[in-house]
């Protein structure tokens, strides 16, 4: 149920290989897209949920599949802005998956910093 769309680059724990499937330095492939869709989509929901729906039946993902993505997507977001820091040269597909990645990030850590998402060794 989780994304499923994500599975196969989830699966790979080596970030530069998810990079990589992504299709720089355009990152118009179809994983991307569907990565960035995801990204804008889960984050607009986010905006007007307040925490206790975010822990509850109103977010649109269980607590355990946050779980799961936000390590991925974090370290994903990290390697990107590393690996290509200048965003006024990236191309629009990638501009536009690096904002959506960016601001899903910093939803869900503005929310984690209010109530842990994550635990300890997450």
């Amino acid at each position: 149920r989780l994304f499923p769309t994500f599975a196969g680059l989830m699966r790979n724990r080596n970030v530069e290989s998810v990079f990589e499937a992504l299709g720089p330095p355009a990152l118009a492939s179809s994983e991307a897209i569907r990565l960035r869709v995801f990204c804008a989509v889960y984050a607009l929901q986010l905006q007007p949920m307040y925490d206790y729906e975010f822990f509850g039946s109103a977010n649109p993902l269980r607590l355990e599949e946050v779980q799961e993505l936000l390590p991925f997507l974090n370290r994903l977001t990290y390697h990107f802005v590393t690996s290509l820091p200048d965003q006024a040269s990236l191309m629009p597909a990638a501009k536009a998956l690096r904002t959506s990645l960016t601001s899903l990030i910093n939803l869900l850590y503005h929310r984690h910093r209010r109530r842990p998402i994550l635990t300890g060794e997450d």
